[in-house]
């Protein structure tokens, strides 16, 4: 395991695709960055997952944890609680 330094919201394009992604600091927004190094489907395997706390889904106050799956072609968001 290596430890990089940088932009959070930059992620670690040079070591994409992903098969998971979990961040601590609470974002406003999901980056597309991450989402983007996610890996895609193949062979009956499913996509790559990103966890994230962000801060006021759907104009609720405070924190969500939302999970992001990669499909085929999109993303599936699954907001799982408040953190």
């Amino acid at each position: 395991m290596d430890v990089a330094t940088g932009d959070g919201y930059l992620g670690r394009p040079d070591d994409a695709p992903f098969d998971g992604i979990l961040v601590a600091a609470a974002a406003a927004e999901i980056p597309d960055a991450l989402l983007y190094q996610l890996r895609q489907p193949a062979h009956g395997h499913r996509g790559g997952r990103l966890v994230i706390p962000i801060d006021n889904v759907g104009g609720a106050s405070g924190q969500r944890l939302v999970l992001m799956e990669r499909t085929s072609n999109d993303w599936r968001r699954q907001v799982l609680d408040q953190v």
